[in-house]
Parts: C-alpha cells; structure tokens; sequence
C-alpha cells in the first residue's frame, strides 16, 4: 500500500514537473520571437487551413484595348498619357 502511495506520488510529480518544462520552453521560444518550424512542401495543405493568396487585381486597361462593343475608350483629358 505504501509502494503504491509513493508510486502515485512520483508519477504525479513527474507529470508537474514535464508539464512545466513544456510551458517555460513555449514561453520562452514565443518571447525569443523564433517562429515555428513549417515545412515549405506542405503550402497546397495550408491554404486550406489559412485560406489562399488574396486575388490579385488585374492589371489597368492600357490605350490600345478595345472594350466588347467595339467602340474606343473616351480620352479623358485630366490623365496623362504615356
């Protein structure tokens, strides 16, 4: 009975013990600024978890592009032209 109550005793301190290693280390790394490891394969996996790369905007409509209709842009005579 004795054993057992000792044997208890030692587990739970050892338990205290690793637990408080594990948050002295994470504190410690988070406060160093050190990033964590990401493994640079895995980038298709974590967009689903981040989300992907905002859209990119297309590009602004140049001087020799027509719209669908046919008809040339209206010169607008504020801009300045290249």
């Amino acid at each position: 009975m004795t054993a057992l109550l000792i044997a208890k005793a030692l587990l739970l301190g050892f338990l205290i013990v690793a637990c408080g290693a594990l948050i002295v280390t994470y504190v410690r790394r988070r406060r160093a600024g050190v990033q964590p490891w990401e493994n640079p394969y895995a980038s298709p996996y974590l967009d689903m978890y981040r989300g992907g790369l905002p859209p990119v905007p297309p590009p602004p409509a140049t001087a020799y592009e027509r719209p669908a209709d046919g008809e040339p842009p209206a010169h607008d005579p504020g801009s300045v032209d290249a």
